[in-house]
């Protein structure tokens, strides 16, 4: 009687699963429909993504396309899917149905990043109809995590490279990139750097962050994530030793990732603080005494060009994306890479010096400004190949 009954409970179990499930992928299905619809239906004139990020550098930028084109740009997904059931697994399951989804009537251009998905259905329906620009970012390599490059991370490299070689235009971010790329994989690209929001950076504002999270006089900035690339354990060791100033880490790194990652012991003038707004970073960017980079490679460093942007000081590793970023050393004090006393010896240098990094700011006006990197991009989509 009791293992009769069992069977029966585990039978209704399953049954209330199977019932879950098919519920679930009937809404999928219908939502995705809506999706399609609204999709194929629009009347943007550029199509830009992929866009499932909430936080980051790529997500930053391409909001900042879409505020600073003279055209009408649709993200895909756009911000608000993100908060529903549209976002990356529900595509990658979809990925067939998207592939097959037209592009609006009006749409001139698609302009592809790092996620494939979008990659992918160009290949399949920009040929004879739309202009495919294509930005290539940093390729993962060996640095960017302890285990060496991930499957999915090989996945995105090719799926970049692919598009590289088959979009109309490719575009590079770094001055670097674009070498390596011609050197290592024989492609030719354009460079067009990342833009910076500079009515953003200006819009900081210092007491509010100091305000909020109750930090008082001068601080040394590290914005980043728990990432071997950012190299945090730098800064973290950089604080040990600059006890007498106050060091600020923005980005989620804690006490119990500093024991477990480097063996250390967070210095009491160390503060760690969670992920935070793009705006309470840049507030964050305004309050400091200087901003301190310590990644072992970059593409080219938004982060960089907002602190100079806000004429902050910068401290940045030799490393070709920094520099690219601040005309070597004309733009920050840069120390060896890896090299613990010489980003100390840099660090005292900026905290003694009193200027504000008008040079630096300068250098973002007149190159990395989004008003004047907008432009650029608006003539591509329109069929410029000239930068």
């Amino acid at each position: 009687m009791l293992k009769r009954a069992r069977g029966y409970w585990r039978r209704l179990l399953f049954e209330y699963s199977q019932y879950r499930w098919r519920r679930y992928f009937h809404k999928c299905h219908t939502q995705f429909n809506a999706w399609a619809r609204k999709f194929s239906n629009s009347d943007a004139q550029v199509l830009l993504g992929m866009h499932f990020h909430k936080q980051g550098g790529v997500r930053n930028h391409l909001l900042a396309i879409q505020r600073y084109s003279a055209l009408k740009v649709l993200l895909v997904p756009e911000e608000r899917d993100l908060q529903s059931a549209l976002g990356p697994a529900f595509l990658k399951e979809n990925r067939e149905r998207f592939l097959q989804t037209a592009p609006p009537r009006s749409a001139v251009a698609v302009h592809t990043h790092v996620l494939p998905e979008l990659i992918h259905w160009a290949e399949r329906h920009a040929p004879g109809k739309l202009r495919w620009v294509h930005t290539h970012h940093l390729l993962y390599r060996d640095e960017h995590g302890s285990a060496g490059v991930l499957p999915w991370q090989e996945d995105l490299n090719r799926s970049m490279l692919q598009a590289a070689t088959r979009c109309d235009i490719c575009l590079c971010v770094s001055r670097w990139e674009q070498r390596h790329l011609q050197e290592q994989f024989g492609i030719t690209v354009h460079y067009l750097p990342n833009g910076v929001d500079v009515t953003a950076c200006d819009r900081a504002q210092p007491h509010r962050f100091r305000g909020r999270h109750r930090i008082n006089g001068d601080f040394l900035l590290w914005v980043g994530r728990l990432d071997p690339v950012k190299n945090p354990r730098a800064f973290v060791e950089l604080a040990i030793r600059q006890p007498e100033t106050p060091c600020v880490m923005i980005g989620g790194v804690t006490r119990q990732d500093v024991l477990r990652e480097y063996g250390l012991e967070t210095p009491s003038n160390l503060r760690l603080l969670p992920q935070l707004s793009h705006a309470d970073v840049l507030d964050a960017i305004a309050a400091c005494r200087a901003l301190v980079v310590t990644s072992f490679r970059e593409g080219l460093p938004t982060l960089v060009l907002e602190g100079m942007a806000l004429r902050r000081p910068i401290v940045v590793p030799a490393e070709a994306g920094c520099l690219d970023a601040t005309d070597g050393d004309r733009c920050a004090a840069v120390y060896e890479v890896d090299n613990p006393d010489h980003l100390l010896e840099r660090v005292r240098f900026v905290l003694r010096e009193k200027a504000d990094n008008e040079a630096g700011r300068q250098r973002v006006l007149q190159e990395f400004d989004w008003r004047v990197v907008a432009g650029k991009l608006d003539r591509i989509y329109q069929g410029s190949a000239l930068l």
